[in-house]
């Protein structure tokens, strides 16, 4: 009998343990989390301009942002993302300008979903938002040089989720932004991997112990 609540154990916490959340990348990488080349889209990110008019990919940094160009105290693109932008030019336009993740949640519990990870913008982030709603978390204006904490651990949907930075592009000289971020949730009861797999090994080790005791 121990041996059977000792594995019991085992698939109740292999059930409750949380898995990464798929479909966040950082800013500036490819679906395998290498650094794209200068110019290219970045299609795991989406930027909306010209009060919400305008939607399109973000574009991987070249030379113009990361510490090049006498810009400094930009921190440097690398070695686990870039910056991204509207475009890969010099001057983009000036005003709001909303950076935007999706991911599924499908499969796994959104009240258990947390999001952790870093902001930087040039001119600055002034809020982030999960599914339209504010979390009320900000960067300081002139602090492009360093990251800054951020961390969503409500507000998640079941299904599709958007994750939204919200940056003032204030001059439309040199803006741009950056994010390293991960997530984790808990495996829905009802998801067939890997909870349901592991609960089926159970059962079939413990019929094979009772027919050798047999």
């Amino acid at each position: 009998m121990k041996f059977l609540n000792g594995i019991v154990f085992v698939a109740g916490m292999a059930v409750a343990n949380a898995a990464s959340i798929p479909g966040l990348f950082n800013t500036g990488v490819d679906d395998s989390n290498a650094l794209l080349p200068g110019g290219a889209n970045d299609t795991h990110w989406t930027v909306t301009y010209n009060a919400g008019s305008t939607t399109a990919p973000a574009v991987a940094d070249d030379v113009i942002f990361g510490g090049c160009c006498g810009l400094a105290p930009w921190m440097t693109n690398g070695p686990n993302s870039k910056w991204i932008s509207i475009a890969n030019a010099e001057f983009v336009p000036s005003g709001i300008v909303d950076y935007d993740i999706m991911f599924s949640l499908n499969g796994f519990d959104p009240a258990s979903a947390s999001i952790t990870g870093g902001m930087a913008a040039d001119g600055g982030v002034l809020d982030v938002l999960i599914n339209g709603v504010s979390t009320v978390q900000s960067t300081g204006f002139n602090t492009w040089d360093h990251f800054t904490s951020f961390a969503v651990n409500s507000g998640f949907q079941s299904g599709v989720n958007v994750l939204r930075f919200v940056v003032n592009h204030e001059d439309g000289d040199f803006d741009a932004f950056r994010a390293e971020l991960g997530g984790t949730a808990n495996v829905s009861a009802n998801a067939p991997e890997p909870a349901s797999l592991i609960l089926m090994g159970v059962g079939l080790t413990f019929a094979g112990v009772l027919k050798k005791r047999r």
